[in-house]
């Protein structure tokens, strides 16, 4: 259950009740014939109306906060959900396409890739869906947009060696697949996706590869 589902529901009742409060009549004061009488219920009734508008500002004030608040805290949410996701997404993309650096060179700022063989084993053990390859795809291609490069796959090792790593994912039987979530269609959805991307298309995500 959506707990903030359920506050704002609650909220929209306190929101109802208010305007129920503010719209429904209030007893007139009965005004005394005798003139000093009238004065004194005019002069103590004039106060109480008041008081009761004033708390209806209130109580809608404090609903309209709480809606308030609430919205942030949603916005907030989709922002660190946002954030979590796009980190394990750079996560991916380093177990599966570089090398882990040995001793000797764990000092250098040189990242060397792995081969087709090697990714290809990786998207094998690690049980790659095409959604999580997908998500790697399009992390990998936002470069290409933003310096609007209009290259070949070629020129774009990390996309070529992800590229033809689902290749030859594809070409394995399903029996000898260790990873069962594999559709065995995902070059062709890529390589799409290339096409499109070279000529500036941006393609919707395929759900099924």
């Amino acid at each position: 259950m959506d707990p903030y589902g359920e506050r704002k529901r609650v909220l929209l009742v306190q929101i109802t009740l208010v305007i129920k409060q503010g719209c429904s009549p209030r007893p007139r004061p009965m005004m005394n014939l005798r003139q000093s009488a009238g004065r004194v219920i005019a002069v103590t009734a004039l106060p109480e109306e008041g008081t009761h508008a004033l708390d209806l500002l209130d109580q809608a004030e404090k609903v309209k906060a709480d809606i308030r608040r609430m919205q942030q805290e949603v916005a907030q949410r989709k922002v660190d959900q946002l954030a979590k996701e796009d980190a394990a997404i750079d996560k991916w993309i380093q177990d599966l396409l570089f090398a882990t650096p040995s001793s000797r060179n764990a000092s250098s700022n040189t990242q060397l890739l792995k081969t087709v063989d090697q990714v290809a084993q990786a998207l094998e053990d690690g049980r790659y869906s095409f959604e999580q390859v997908n998500k790697i795809f399009r992390k990998l291609s936002q470069n290409v947009r933003k310096k609007r490069i209009n290259q070949g796959l070629e020129e774009q090792p990390l996309l070529q060696l992800l590229v033809e790593a689902c290749g030859k994912m594809d070409c394995l039987d399903r029996n000898e697949n260790s990873n069962k979530r594999w559709n065995g269609r995902v070059e062709r959805a890529l390589r799409r996706k290339v096409m499109a991307l070279e000529w500036g298309i941006d393609l919707e995500d395929e759900p099924d590869g």
